[in-house]
């Protein structure tokens, strides 16, 4: 378990990540944050792990693998909400425009 105690943190470097895409395209002040499925069910995840470990449960190393993938999924919810957000703006400007 040695090296495994770092992959329940993988969905936050995966938030970290998509927050500096955010400032790289400069649309950190536009975004709007909101709660996201992947994110809940690494929560939950982390949370029943957490009571497990104070349990004296020693868990198998691939479950922390789980988290990286969790991390992952994290990410990719999280970009394909931004492109459809984009596109959604785009269709409220489109609709304007034609009024």
């Amino acid at each position: 378990m040695k090296g495994g105690s770092r992959y329940p943190v993988s969905r936050d470097i995966f938030l970290g990540i998509f927050a500096l895409y955010l400032h790289l395209k400069g649309t950190w002040a536009n975004y709007r944050c909101h709660a996201i499925w992947w994110g809940k069910v690494t929560t939950v995840g982390q949370l029943t792990l957490l009571m497990g470990l104070s349990l004296n449960f020693t868990p198998p190393s691939f479950l922390f693998t789980g988290f990286v993938v969790l991390g992952l999924l994290t990410f990719v919810e999280l970009l394909t909400g931004l492109s459809k957000e984009r596109a959604t703006k785009s269709k409220k400007k489109k609709k304007k425009k034609k009024k």
